[in-house]
């Protein structure tokens, strides 16, 4: 057995959820929020978010940006864009993500 790899599912290993999908006039202020760019162009989530949205206490915790979160891109215009990847190195407080990613959290009770 040792040195064996185990073959599990995905969904054993991870928690998938998504992210908010908010108007354009909910941007521009408000609280940290990664952006489809952020995930599309950066193999880590960015140390510094620049995009901004309103989002409620409820949306913060839901969307919540945690350490060893990884988030994939679930759209996109080419075959070649989607399914682009970023990991979160570090929690980000009140931070939210995007509705057109998908959040992985990994299921720190199998670790």
């Amino acid at each position: 057995m040792g040195g064996e790899w185990k073959t599990v599912p995905l969904g054993e290993l991870y928690e998938f959820s998504s992210g908010l999908s908010k108007p354009r006039s909910a941007f521009g202020s408000g609280y940290p929020f990664l952006g489809f760019r952020d995930v599309f162009y950066n193999s880590s989530v960015p140390k510094c978010l620049t995009e901004l949205v309103n989002s409620t206490e409820h949306e913060r915790t839901r969307c919540s940006i945690k350490r060893g979160d990884v988030f994939v891109t679930r759209t996109s215009e080419t075959m070649d864009e989607l399914g682009m990847s970023c990991v979160a190195l570090r929690a980000i407080p009140h931070a939210t993500f995007n509705g057109f990613t998908k959040r992985l959290s990994p299921d720190v009770t199998i670790i």
